[in-house]
């Protein structure tokens, strides 16, 4: 389209991780903090998009998806006399936002408004927009 306007678009934004179970009883301190840095906390905030454009004869959509992702981790035991025990098993959930603001164009104007509908004896004729120079 030839004409467009700019908006602001304002949503949740959701992110960050949780452990949800943990498995592990031991007092390894290694081990505690290697699971302790997944657990992040998961955060809400209002962010705000500027000067998102708008076509004229679109329709105009923002999608905003949430994603989970659960993930299990092991913590395995490597030694030369050991090899692939599991010391620790934790599951973590992961929080991330897509967004996708989409302008889709109105079926049946894909020309551009300004050169005016004058086209004869139907419904489309006259009218239409002009723009002076």
């Amino acid at each position: 389209s030839d004409y467009w306007y700019y908006i602001t678009v304002t949503y949740t934004k959701k992110e960050g991780s949780e452990v949800i179970k943990n498995d592990y009883e031991g007092d390894d301190s290694e081990i505690k903090n290697i699971i302790d840095a997944y657990n992040k906390g998961v955060r809400e905030d209002k962010v705000t998009l500027n000067d998102v454009q708008v076509l004229a004869h679109s329709r105009f959509s923002v999608f905003v998806d949430y994603m989970k992702t659960t993930s299990v981790y092991q913590i395995i035991e490597k030694s030369p006399k050991r090899d692939g025990n599991p010391v620790a098993s934790f599951t973590v959930d992961s929080y991330n936002t897509i967004v996708s603001p989409k302008n889709e164009q109105i079926p049946g104007h894909g020309h551009a408004p300004s050169h005016g509908h004058g086209h004869g004896d139907d419904s489309n004729a006259g009218g239409g927009i002009i723009i002076a120079d």
